[in-house]
């Protein structure tokens, strides 16, 4: 699954959240966005794949969804 299919699998639920994201091409794009809207504030977790990916999982709200992105 590539991240345009994973975009496509969430536009549905957060059409606005998909346009914010969609241009991401790597952590530093994440990072800058995490800072910038006030996600910093939000819960994370990041869980060891192997030692070449991880799953940082970042909570929309409080009691909310997790989005999750896989960094390799």
């Amino acid at each position: 699954m590539t991240y345009a299919d994973c975009l496509s699998a969430i536009r549905a639920n957060y059409p606005l959240l998909v346009e914010e994201i969609a241009s991401f091409r790597g952590l530093t794009d994440l990072l800058d966005w995490f800072q910038r809207t006030g996600q910093a504030q939000s819960p994370v977790d990041i869980i060891a794949l192997d030692e070449f990916e991880y799953d940082l999982l970042i909570q929309l709200q409080p009691e909310r969804e997790w989005l999750a992105f896989g960094i390799t």
